[in-house]
């Protein structure tokens, strides 16, 4: 966690960790309305620009083996380990 670069991943990060279902999976579309919301995507003017910032995000954090790759576009997955140490 201390290795990701800047405020924006790591609360991305944080906020994947703590909207995890029982499946360990979550939503994009809620994590794009819930970093709008809380603020954590910063320098975006549109929806697009959001949404593009946030899979930039996702795919950074997927990389650093921190989320894994659910195989469909709408979902990021967490391992158990991963969820529980960011608690």
């Amino acid at each position: 966690y201390d290795k990701l670069k800047g405020e924006e991943l790591q609360s991305v990060f944080l906020l994947c960790a703590s909207e995890v279902g029982s499946a360990n999976d979550v939503y994009i579309l809620d994590l794009l309305k819930y970093s709008m919301g809380l603020g954590f995507i910063k320098d975006v003017e549109t929806m697009e620009e959001a949404r593009n910032a946030l899979h930039s995000l996702l795919k950074k954090l997927q990389q650093s083996c921190l989320l894994l790759d659910t195989g469909n576009n709408k979902w990021v997955s967490i391992h158990d380990l991963v969820k529980h140490v960011a608690k």
